[in-house]
C-alpha cells in the first residue's frame, strides 16, 4: 500500500498539471495531436510512478497512415494508461459518458477527440456510433473496450456488438489487442499496485471492407484472438516481483 500512497501523492499533482496545460493550450487553439502527446506523456509517467514497464508486441502489423478500430480486453484501471502510452497509433476513445463528467479528466479526453456514448439510451448511443464511424472513415483510429466494463475475475465478458458494427460501418480494419499483466498489477477490486511485467499484444488486422462477414462473426474472431493470446501467455505470467 506504500507504493499506492506514493503514486497518489505524486500522481495527483502530476495529472492536474498536465491536464491544466492541455486545457489551457487547447482553449486557445484546439489540437488533437497536442492533446494526445500530453495524454501519452501522462500515461507513461503514471506507469513509471507505479514501477511498471510495458512491452509492445506486434507493432509491425500496423501501417502508419491507416485507420483502425482497436478492440481490447478490459480488466484493470491500468488498461487506459497502457493504451494511451504505448499503442503505436494515434487514436480517440469511444467511452462511456460518465467519464466526460469527471473534473478535468473529462475535458482531457474530450480534447483528444473522444466520443461519449450513453449506454442507457439506445437512440443517443446509435448517434454516437454514427459519429464515431464518420471519424474513422475520415482517417481517425478508435479504441473500444467491447466488454463494456472491467472484468472482475480476469475472464473476458461477452463482447457487445457496437464496436463490430462500427468496424463494418466504417470499412476500416479491426485490430484485436490483448493486454497482459494489468489485472495482476492492479485488480479491479484492489488499490494495491503489484510490480509485474505488462505486455500489449497487437494481433494482425482483420479486414472489414468488401468482405462477407457480419458483426457477430467479427466479435467471435476478436474474442478468440484475444483469448488465444491470454491462454498462451497468461498462465504463470506476470508473477509479482
Amino acid at each position: 500500500m506504500l507504493k499506492t500512497a506514493l503514486v497518489l501523492i505524486l500522481g495527483v499533482p502530476y495529472t492536474i498539471f498536465l491536464i491544466s496545460v492541455e486545457i489551457a493550450v487547447c482553449k486557445i487553439r484546439v489540437s488533437e495531436n497536442f492533446a494526445r502527446k500530453i495524454a501519452q506523456t501522462w500515461a507513461r509517467g503514471i506507469l513509471v510512478l507505479c514501477g511498471l514497464s510495458v512491452r509492445v508486441v506486434g507493432a509491425e502489423h500496423l501501417f502508419k497512415r491507416e485507420a483502425y478500430v482497436f478492440v481490447a480486453n478490459h480488466a484493470s484501471m491500468l488498461d487506459i494508461a497502457i493504451l494511451l502510452g504505448y499503442l503505436p497509433s494515434p487514436f480517440l476513445w469511444l467511452a462511456k459518458k460518465e467519464l466526460f463528467r469527471l473534473p478535468m479528466f473529462g475535458a482531457g479526453i474530450r480534447y483528444i477527440g473522444s466520443i461519449p456514448i450513453d449506454r442507457g439510451h439506445p437512440r443517443a448511443a446509435i448517434k454516437s456510433m454514427r459519429t464515431a464511424a464518420n471519424r474513422v472513415k475520415g482517417g481517425a483510429s478508435i479504441v473500444v473496450f467491447p466488454e463494456g466494463t472491467r472484468s472482475r475475475d480476469g475472464r473476458m465478458k461477452p463482447f457487445k456488438a457496437g464496436a463490430f458494427h462500427l468496424a463494418k460501418q466504417s470499412g476500416r480494419p479491426m485490430v484485436p489487442v490483448a493486454l497482459l499483466g494489468a489485472r495482476r498489477a492492479l485488480p479491479a477490486e484492489s488499490l494495491r499496485i503489484r510490480r509485474v511485467p505488462l505486455v500489449l499484444v497487437i494481433t494482425p488486422p482483420i479486414p472489414t471492407a468488401g468482405v462477407e462477414i457480419d458483426k457477430n462473426e467479427l466479435a467471435r474472431m476478436a474474442f478468440e484472438r484475444i483469448q488465444r493470446v491470454q491462454d498462451e501467455c497468461e498462465p504463470g505470467f506476470g508473477k509479482e516481483s
